[in-house]
């Protein structure tokens, strides 16, 4: 049985381990909003495009939060950004240097992975975003990975040689998550956008690639949408709006880094 706190806004469900905290709470149908689900360990924590998130026991910060936003389906791209917002600005608080977001969610340090979003919705018949569950990720106090794991993850305690408290995070982005919703749901869509590209050196003028599907599309970075996609202006001179994909950084020489 899970444990349970309270701390306003937030209902805390605290497990020992979890297959995936998204998953757990996906299964929570009436749960209110602001019900979090976390987890000492996952055994089967997932990321963006089906990856596998690495999560070793007491060692990072495996977390999902259930909102429920009850607005259009064009407002729900900023959903992401916010969350990245949050977790950039969490990690930045506590001292950490060099922290930088990857379109739309993921959170570098040195090119380096240390946290990852993952955003599950629900629309209602009438096409509006009924239940979201943002999973949260973070390696804190690791100090190795597996490989290949090893090439392309850090932490907290890799990048700054110290370890700290889980629940010091989990409060502190929790903090943040509430503020930045709190101001998307009032509206303040520019705001989160403006943020989002002051944090993140991926939103304008870097050179990436993006897969989507089977197909590589190669371009520089221009800014955001409206909706929180990423423009991207191609060899040809055409701009690109990009709803999803992976991107990969590509380094001078043309070699293509993925994150």
């Amino acid at each position: 049985m899970p444990e349970t706190s309270g701390r306003q806004p937030f209902l805390i469900h605290h497990l020992s381990t979890v297959d995936s905290t998204n998953t757990y709470l996906k299964a929570m149908r009436d749960a209110p909003e602001w019900t979090v689900v976390t987890a000492d360990e996952q055994t089967a924590g997932r990321g963006r495009h089906a990856n596998q998130w690495h999560s070793a026991a007491g060692a990072g910060l495996y977390l999902s939060v259930l909102l429920r936003p009850g607005v259009g389906m064009r407002r729900a791209g900023c959903l992401s950004l916010l969350a990245a917002v949050a977790g950039a600005e969490t990690l930045l608080d506590l001292g950490l240097e060099g922290v930088d977001i990857k379109w739309p969610n993921d959170l570098l340090v040195g090119e380096r992975k240390i946290g990852g979003i993952l955003i599950e919705s629900e629309t209602s018949s009438s096409g509006r975003l009924d239940r979201a569950i943002v999973g949260m990720g973070m390696n804190l106090n690791h100090t190795a990975f597996p490989p290949p794991l090893d090439r392309t993850a850090t932490s907290y305690r890799i990048e700054t040689g110290q370890a700290i408290e889980v629940a010091t995070v989990r409060a502190r982005l929790l903090d943040r998550l509430e503020d930045w919703y709190r101001s998307w749901r009032n509206g303040e869509e520019d705001a989160i956008r403006d943020r989002w590209l002051a944090l993140s050196s991926y939103g304008r003028g870097r050179s990436i690639w993006v897969t989507i599907g089977g197909e590589r599309i190669e371009g520089v970075t221009a800014g955001l949408d409206p909706e929180g996609a990423l423009r991207l202006i191609t060899p040809d001179g055409a701009v690109r709006t990009i709803l999803t994909g992976e991107v990969s950084h590509v380094r001078p020489g043309g070699e293509a880094l993925s994150s």
